[in-house]
């Protein structure tokens, strides 16, 4: 009985939210109606913004990455979330998205240097092995 008292349950987590989620919490109970939305939208017309600023080196970024890259990346905003990364969202790795494209520049000089099968037949056995 004492080690099935001592066992962790999924409904512990819920004793002590973390506080972002009291924040949240707090602010959407303790606000208007009106108020939550606009400042929603807001935060969205801010990153629409931050998206429309960033399109141009979007691009330039996609046509310096090689074709197979470029096609999986295509639809994909790395300018924007490494932006958002570093000043909206508190991650860990706040340069995740730049440190794709840095990997993906690394590829394409190692493609140019001709040592790209050997590098190649590295990341296979790495990603098999693991």
């Amino acid at each position: 009985m004492t080690s099935a008292k001592s066992l962790w349950h999924p409904f512990d987590e819920l004793r002590h939210p973390p506080d972002l989620l009291t924040k949240a919490i707090y602010n959407v109970l303790s606000r208007s109606k009106i108020d939550i939305p606009r400042e929603r939208l807001a935060t969205l017309r801010k990153w629409r913004d931050w998206a429309d600023e960033l399109q141009e080196p979007e691009l330039s970024l996609k046509n310096n990455m090689e074709p197979h890259v470029r096609k999986v990346m295509s639809c994909e905003r790395v300018l924007l979330l490494n932006k958002l990364a570093t000043e909206v969202l508190d991650w860990p790795d706040k340069f995740c998205s730049m440190t794709f494209a840095m990997v993906s520049d690394w590829w394409v000089k190692q493609r140019q240097l001709g040592s790209s099968r050997h590098s190649l037949k590295y990341a296979t056995s790495v990603k098999r092995n693991s």
